[in-house]
């Protein structure tokens, strides 16, 4: 018995020493519910576990600060060719603050299954540490059923810089088609059907006026039936896009089941054309292989056009026209909108070369179509000679684009000119001054011809009031003289 338990124990040590080199830790901890294996270097685990530093402490080596958050929030879900509103709030944590929030759209079918009905999606925010950021979005007839993630861009301030954070949330499109399973007695179910998966245009903002590319991704959906014959045309309600080639029509001989195929067409954008998003209308027909019964479907789609921004600064107007050391400078300028399209975050900045002149800036915020700012400001001349004012514009397009316009005047600071001095009479020895007796001779000359005035005036009255009441007068005695003569008169008849 005993020689049973010595090779037992013999056959446990030989066996503990061969686990040892692939293992980390000395044996098996046995548990209640059997046997568990010690943690590894290569436990994914472990990597989640506290680092110690080198003053004792633990920090969390996995945990990541994001310096913004967004809400979770339900996930929404809209039914193609509905309209579904994404309300997303995002909160900065203490420090930093929210500048703006931007949609990230495609014309991809298969990545935004949305109409695009905006130029841009972007709201800005006055650094706030908590915004709300709300969007309405139209799914696509032609939209697949799935689940879609929404990309979101936050652009915030962190007290230095400004930076960006990504953040996605997921969207379910619903479109109920009718999958049951098709049969030779059912011939309608046989039907193919050519949808549009994607679209896009290069470059994709069009500026009106250059001429672009735009590409169609077609595929048929059928898993039965091929098609012949695709034609395709496109078209805008408003003739803002014209064919370079003179044809809106594009032909694919044939697309097999589940086959997917890209066309192109070169476009000219008119130059009025308003900054926006204009919906191209495809028209497909097409038949069946097997049948010459034509099918006719219509799909949209979205292309962005943007106008390029055009101003105008009038000529400057400085008061003085030259000024001395010293002196202040008031000038004027307008900045007018000569574009199609509406100035953003509009900046000027007014500033004299070699540091002649003080420095101002001046916000004039948003400017519209056809009309203009005006900048009214005051510089000091702190240095001398020749220099010339630089009037900076800085303002934004829809897109957020920064652009950038200067003008220029010439203008001179020159030395400061004092008055020529004025010799004044010294006191005399009895310690008076004979601007004193000047003054009081003024004065009382002064005041002569102000009581010789104010006479003249009251006699002109006194005169003016006697003649009339001796006019009074004299109209009483002839009323009364009448009378006696017509009592002398009835007294002798």
């Amino acid at each position: 018995m005993k020689r049973i338990v010595f090779i037992t124990a013999a056959l446990i040590i030989m066996l503990s020493q061969l686990y040892l080199p692939f293992s980390n830790t000395a044996a098996f901890a046995l548990t209640d519910g059997g046997y568990m294996l010690p943690e590894t270097e290569n436990d994914p685990e472990e990597k989640n576990t506290p680092a110690e530093d080198g003053d004792g402490s633990q920090t969390d080596r996995s945990a990541v600060i994001s310096p913004i958050e967004m809400k979770s929030i339900s996930t929404p879900q809209v039914n193609a060719g509905s309209r579904v509103q994404v309300n997303v709030t995002f909160k900065a944590k203490p420090g930093f603050f929210i500048r703006s929030v931007e949609l990230k759209t495609s014309n991809d079918l298969l990545v935004f299954p949305f109409d695009i009905e905006k130029t841009s999606y972007k709201t800005n925010y006055s650094d706030k540490e908590s915004a709300l950021f709300k969007v309405n979005l139209r799914a696509r007839n032609d939209a697949i059923q799935n689940y879609y993630s929404l990309f979101y861009t936050v652009t915030y301030f962190d007290g230095t810089d400004e930076k960006t954070q990504g953040f996605e949330l997921s969207v379910l499109v619903i479109n109920q088609i009718d999958e049951t399973p098709e049969t030779p007695d059912e011939p309608s179910r046989l039907i193919p059907k050519v949808i549009i998966t994607g679209s896009r245009t290069y470059p994709d903002i069009v500026v009106a006026g250059d001429p672009f590319e735009i590409q169609i991704t077609l595929q048929n959906t059928s898993k039965e039936t091929a098609v012949k014959n695709v034609k395709i045309d496109l078209s805008e309600a408003g003739n803002a896009f014209l064919p370079s080639s003179g044809s809106s029509t594009l032909f694919i001989s044939s697309l097999a089941q589940g086959e997917s195929c890209t066309v192109s067409m070169e476009l000219l954008s008119m130059l009025s054309l308003s900054p926006s998003v204009y919906q191209v209308t495809v028209r497909l027909n097409y038949d069946a292989l097997n049948s010459d019964s034509q099918i006719v479907s219509n799909e949209s789609i979205s292309v962005r056009v943007t106008q390029i921004p055009q101003i105008k600064i009038s000529p400057i107007q400085t008061a003085p026209a030259s000024a001395q050391l010293g002196q202040f400078i008031n000038l004027m300028a307008g900045v007018y909108n000569i574009g199609k399209s509406t100035l953003y975050n509009v900046l000027v900045q007014i500033s004299g070369e070699d540091n002649i002149l003080t420095e101002s800036e001046v916000f004039l915020g948003n400017i519209e179509q056809g009309k203009s700012g005006i900048v009214d400001t005051y510089l000091t001349a702190v240095g001398l000679g020749e220099t010339t004012i630089l009037i900076t514009v800085q303002y934004e397009n829809e897109q957020g684009d920064v652009f950038t316009f200067t003008s220029k005047s010439d203008y001179f600071v020159s030395e400061t000119v004092l008055p020529p001095a004025v010799d004044v009479p010294k006191p005399t020895e009895n310690g008076s001054n004979p601007y004193i007796a000047i003054i009081i001779t003024l004065l009382l000359i002064a005041a002569g011809g102000l009581y010789l005035i104010l006479t003249i005036r009251r006699r002109n009255r006194l005169e003016a009031i006697d003649n009339k009441a001796d006019t009074h007068i004299m109209d009483l005695f002839l009323v009364k003289d009448e009378q006696g003569k017509t009592e002398a008169a009835d007294e002798v008849e």
